[in-house]
């Protein structure tokens, strides 16, 4: 596992190597994330499997500006079991929590959880199982996403399946300081055709909540035939967890006037959102989208739920800036309106390559 920070675009120090080496062959680390505080120090967290056993543990480590590392706590308190995908969030205070995916009861089904500690390192709360598994049902619960406002509340989305009938929801759920349910567990979506898959969140400064996520509509509840594509969808939520709209596509089958989609280049098969705010409350959505060539892209779209915004403005699409397949997670939050757009790249002699769509708001 590595890390690379940059200021205004200027690397402040070579890559660094977080990780460690394992016991055996079979040993490996995967799945990270990271949050930043306003002080420039970040969190890494990621699985690991250092003993090679195939159960994974989550490792957190501290990344100062100057390249200082340092260990922070495991935040499960049992080793026991699989802990899967974490995901951290830390506010501008340095304040930070940590969910992830948790078979530790020694089921298969698996549940999400969260720990969290201030930014003086004090623990919060460690082990809050966020979402539920209905009784007597194979249900299971995955790939959580978090995100933290201000006052060190945090939100928290997951693939949800509590009823264990193979149709996945959105679970969304708030978590106050104490660990208490600041808003209780509910689903995030209201269409509930079809499949709706890996979620990510975002959190202005006070509290307002904005999810985005993939949408397979399927007729009926979760089987059959895919009625199109795989669609991005997003939804806006009061601090308190209230919908302030229906779910809706973050960008149009066809584009409109102000926002147009190139007939040449249509809109394809879309996935693997991510949601960023800035400082004034406006958020972008990312995501990934296959064009029906199979040519795969790397898509943004500014969207000003909080803020008045200006006249859209024409749809733009920069010249490819990528070589290679992307994958991984597309956006991450940075003040003052910017937005990261990052790849993994996996096998350089892809004649595939990655470009951008970009989209300015409507007034809301």
């Amino acid at each position: 596992m590595y890390i690379r920070m940059y200021k205004d675009g200027v690397p402040l120090w070579d890559e660094k190597k977080l990780s460690t080496g394992g016991t055996n062959g079979t040993w490996s680390n995967q799945k990270p994330d990271v949050g930043i505080a306003d002080n420039g120090n970040a969190v890494v967290v990621w699985t690991a499997d250092p003993d090679g056993n195939k159960y994974g543990d989550i490792a957190v480590r501290k990344v100062s500006p100057s390249g200082t590392v340092t260990s922070l706590p495991r935040p499960h308190a049992s080793g026991d079991g699989d802990q899967l995908r974490p995901t951290v969030a830390v506010n501008g205070s340095g304040s930070y929590t940590v969910a992830w995916e948790d078979t530790a009861d020694g089921s298969t089904l698996n549940q999400v959880l969260a720990s969290s500690w201030d930014a003086a390192g004090a623990l919060r709360y460690q082990d809050v199982k966020v979402s539920t598994i209905n009784a007597g049902a194979a249900g299971s619960n995955r790939r959580p996403d978090a995100a933290m406002d201000s006052s060190g509340n945090t939100a928290i989305v997951w693939e949800e399946d509590a009823d264990g009938n193979g149709g996945i929801n959105i679970g969304l759920a708030k978590l106050n300081t104490t660990g208490g349910f600041a808003v209780a567990r509910r689903a995030a979506n209201s269409l509930t055709d079809g499949q709706q898959s890996k979620p990510a969140v975002a959190q202005a400064a006070d509290g307002r909540i904005v999810i985005a996520w993939g949408d397979e509509y399927i007729p009926g509840t979760g089987a059959g035939t895919p009625a199109r594509p795989e669609r991005i969808y997003h939804r806006v939520f009061s601090a308190t967890g209230v919908p302030t709209e229906t779910e809706a596509r973050t960008i149009s089958e066809k584009g409109s006037a102000a926002e147009p989609v190139d007939p040449d280049r249509p809109v394809g098969a879309q996935s693997e959102p991510d949601v960023a705010v800035s400082g004034d409350g406006t958020f972008v959505v990312a995501w990934r989208e296959s064009y029906a060539s199979g040519t795969l892209q790397l898509s943004r779209r500014p969207a000003a739920f909080f803020r008045a915004s200006p006249e859209p403005e024409p749809a733009t699409r920069p010249a490819p800036a990528w070589s290679g397949m992307p994958g991984g997670s597309p956006g991450q939050a940075v003040p003052e309106r910017a937005v990261v757009c990052g790849m993994r790249i996996d096998g350089a002699d892809s004649a595939r390559s990655g470009s951008q769509r970009l989209h300015r708001p409507r007034e809301r």
